[in-house]
Parts: C-alpha cells; sequence; structure tokens
C-alpha cells in the first residue's frame, strides 16, 4: 500500500476503511445508516478511550456486546499475528481474531469481546483458594509459552514473532531489534540506559547480566490487568504486543513490574509461585535499570 502522494493515501485509505467496514458489517448490527458512514464508522470503532502505552496512541472500544477494536502504531510484530500463534500453537485462552489490516502508520484489529474483569480488579475478592488456582493456570500457561520453538532460523534471537522487533516501553517508546543473541540484547538494554545512569554503575551492572540464558517465548506483560477472569476461572490473556522470544527469565521480572507488585504483595508471591525458578540476580539487575529509566522518554 503506497503513501507516496495524497491521491494514493486517499484511495488506499478507502479501500482499508471499505475492508474494515465489511469485516465489522458481518459480525456487528449495521450502524452507517448516516450521511456520512465513514466518519460513523470511525466514530462507532474508537470514540470510547485512548491509553498512551510504550510512547504511542493505542485506542480500544467495545462496537458491541460481542466484539472490542483495537488501534496502534506500527512497529514490531502485528499483536493480531501473535494472537494467532497463540491459539494455533497452544491451548491457552486468548481472543479470537476476527479481522485485522495495516496502514497509515497503525495496525486495526477487530476482536471478539471477552465477557469477564480483569485479574487485577478480582483479585483482592478471592479466597486463597481461588488465587492458587488461577496461579496453577498461570504456571501452565507460562509452561506452554516457554515450550514453543521458534519461528526464525535462529534459535538464539532475540526478537518478536518471525524476527520482527522487540518491544518494550520501559527500555524505549519504539521497537528496538531484532537481536542475534542476548549479548546484544543485553549491551542495547545498557546503551539505552546511558542517558541516564553513570557509566561507572552501568559497566558494573553490565558485568552482572549473563548471555547465556535459554530464549523462550515470553509474553512480556503478564501484570492482572491483563489476565480477564470469571471468579477464579481465566477466560483470556490479552495485550500481546510485547511479546516475543526473550531470556528465560525476562516473563519473571516483567511481570514483577507491574504496579499491582507495589500495591498487594500477595500478588507479589504469586507471581514467584508461577515462576518458581531463581533470578534474583536478573530481577535486581532489572530494577536497577528499569527504576532509572522509566518515564525517561
Amino acid at each position: 500500500m503506497s503513501e507516496s502522494g495524497p491521491s494514493s493515501t486517499t484511495s488506499g485509505h478507502r479501500i482499508l476503511m471499505a475492508r474494515l467496514r465489511h469485516e465489522v458489517r458481518s459480525h456487528v448490527p449495521d450502524f452507517s445508516s448516516s450521511s456520512n458512514p465513514e466518519m460513523t464508522f470511525i466514530s462507532q470503532l474508537f470514540r470510547l478511550d485512548v491509553d498512551i502505552v510504550g510512547g504511542g496512541k493505542h485506542l480500544r472500544a467495545i462496537i458491541s456486546e460481542q466484539h472490542r477494536t483495537t488501534c496502534g502504531p506500527l512497529g514490531g510484530a502485528d499483536e493480531a499475528d501473535t494472537i494467532r500463534f497463540i491459539r494455533k500453537h497452544t491451548t491457552i485462552p486468548v481472543p479470537r481474531v476476527l479481522l485485522s489490516a495495516r496502514g497509515y502508520g497503525s495496525q486495526f484489529m477487530l476482536m471478539r469481546y471477552v465477557d469477564g474483569v480483569n485479574l487485577e480488579s478480582a483479585w483482592r475478592r478471592l479466597d486463597d483458594d481461588q488465587r492458587a488456582h488461577v496461579v496453577r493456570q498461570l504456571r501452565s500457561t507460562v509452561m506452554r509459552l516457554r515450550s514453543l520453538q521458534p519461528t526464525h532460523s535462529n534459535p538464539l534471537a532475540i526478537c518478536g514473532l518471525n524476527n520482527a522487533a522487540c518491544k518494550d516501553g520501559r527500555v524505549s517508546s519504539n521497537p528496538f531489534g531484532p537481536f542475534a543473541d542476548e549479548s546484544g540484547f543485553n549491551d542495547h538494554l545498557i546503551h539505552a540506559a546511558e542517558v541516564y545512569m553513570d557509566p561507572t554503575a552501568l559497566s558494573e551492572i553490565r558485568a552482572r547480566m549473563r548471555d547465556d540464558h535459554r530464549v523462550m517465548f515470553t509474553h512480556g506483560d503478564l501484570a492482572p490487568r491483563n489476565i480477564i477472569v470469571r471468579e477464579d476461572e481465566i477466560l483470556a490473556v490479552i495485550d500481546w504486543e510485547h511479546a516475543g522470544w526473550y531470556p528465560e527469565h525476562w516473563e519473571l521480572v516483567k511481570a514483577l513490574y507491574a504496579p499491582m507488585v507495589e500495591k498487594d504483595t500477595s500478588w507479589t508471591r504469586a507471581v514467584r509461585e508461577v515462576m518458581p525458578l531463581d533470578y534474583e540476580t536478573e530481577w535486581h539487575v532489572d530494577r536497577e535499570l528499569s527504576d532509572n529509566m522509566v518515564g525517561g522518554f
């Protein structure tokens, strides 16, 4: 799809919107009877809220009782492709993607709406047995992710799906990488922190970073807000934007970075039960870097 000039942009925009309208109409009631159906369509899809994630605008809207849309900036693997990959190769509950499209600096996705609440809201109401049941389900989820085989030729690569760039809003507001191995990934983490931290401290931190972890598929943001539940049953794991092939400790350190960790120590304990391996050194290194970097860009 060319964006080289006004006419091609207008033509491409019409094609993209026609495709989206056609797909949406096959799943939801017709809402395009106004004199300007395109604007009606856009307002229906994206009028409800805007979240700022990783420096880019991600628009989310519920357009019917059964459907949810997202719109986010391009870069890295498409979240829709990642969700399809997970659905195809695992039994992890994820939303069903009905349509995805790319154009004009954005990626669009239409999904079936998952009717539940996020775990951050539900956690405080669960008793010990229910929390233990959630932990068991999450442990199974992580184990299934870690059993996935790479979709690219280099098994040591740190990257998104199909060797796409990495995404992590704590490291950069833009996609970065991919990297041939963990050493390159770690070097980039240090480089990203150079404008915020003393070089001597960074040199000492780099010396504590291992370059030989196993590389495993990782959700990358396994926070309670991204886990949809009904009572103590997990209905869906959402927001796969940061997913990809990362060092084996990355899932834990990212999960422990979730804001709820600071508010509820019971969730911290739960995360460590989900991923019981000893990554204390890696977690401390991650905290030293992220505490100085987050909010800096």
